[in-house]
């Protein structure tokens, strides 16, 4: 299952402070792999050969998420999650290269943990992505994220069947998607069933590409958070220029909010962090 990314993932990134800069291919040439290999008949005539090869950490972290990727398309929504890691990142038609160098932080508290809900006003949301040094063009070109991955019914029920406790339906939800939206989260169903978050196609729902702001021009935004972004003043022009524009336009300013998002809160020092041996644990 493809998880749900954006503004629950990017606000809760890093914790800590920044400590220096980090820099593409910084682990070039720093990491080595040393073969030996012996000829002739042990223990008379036998030589052995000792070889070094540099290996480019990077390039091979690529290979394999490209690997990775083409054999489940659904990692591309847990991918952009892994946008703070080390490693190059290919996701879809979107091509940017992630800054390396960091560190994992030495402490790790569900306190420190502060995820804004999907019901979230776009004010809230640009306050909150101001603390962390993200402009109002950021916030919206880093919520395309939203362009993969799904939401549960949960989430977004209450625009479906009893918005704002009216008993009716969003009115700035599509009434075509809302009739959609019904049949695959009945009301009074034990399932908390899961649907894409960019409603265009099947194949579009694993894409990173800028679909997901043309479904939000014409009203069929999943999340609160994402159809506000398409009615409110300050946000919408930027939704309107990506929407109408070219999917290079989007790939450009997607790949450089997520390198500058990368960039917040970062620790280097390595008195201040370490690299885990296990992503799930301190050492």
């Amino acid at each position: 299952m493809a998880p749900i990314i954006g503004i629950f993932i990017i606000l809760s990134l890093s914790i800590g402070q920044c400590y220096g800069a980090l820099q593409s291919g910084y682990y070039n040439k720093k990491c080595n792999i040393t073969t030996t290999t012996t000829t002739g008949f042990w223990p008379f005539n036998s030589k052995s050969q000792t070889t070094t090869t540099e290996v480019n950490v990077e390039a091979t972290i690529k290979d394999a998420v490209k690997l990775a990727f083409g054999k489940d398309r659904t990692l591309v929504a847990a991918l952009l999650r892994m946008q703070f890691h080390d490693c190059f990142v290919k996701e879809g038609r979107v091509n940017y290269v992630v800054e390396t160098g960091r560190l994992d932080g030495k402490e790790s508290k569900l306190t420190n943990v502060n995820l804004p809900p999907p019901t979230i006003s776009v004010a809230n949301s640009i306050s909150a992505f101001r603390q962390k040094g993200l402009d109002i063009a950021d916030m919206v070109y880093l919520l395309g994220g939203h362009t993969v991955g799904t939401a549960h019914c949960s989430l977004f029920q209450d625009r479906v069947y009893n918005f704002n406790g009216s008993g009716k339906p969003d009115p700035t939800m599509n009434s075509t998607l809302v009739n959609s939206l019904k049949s695959k989260c009945p009301s009074k169903s034990s399932f908390n069933n899961i649907v894409p978050l960019d409603q265009t196609n099947e194949d579009s729902s694993l894409v990173v590409d800028k679909s997901f702001y043309n479904q939000l021009v014409m009203k069929r935004g999943i999340l609160k958070i994402d159809q506000d972004l398409a009615n409110d003043e300050k946000t919408k022009d930027v939704v309107k220029q990506l929407a109408f524009g070219n999917n290079d336009l989007f790939a450009q300013k997607f790949g450089q909010a997520m390198v500058k998002l990368g960039r917040v809160e970062v620790i280097t020092d390595k008195s201040k962090g370490e690299i885990r041996t296990s992503c799930r644990e301190l050492n």
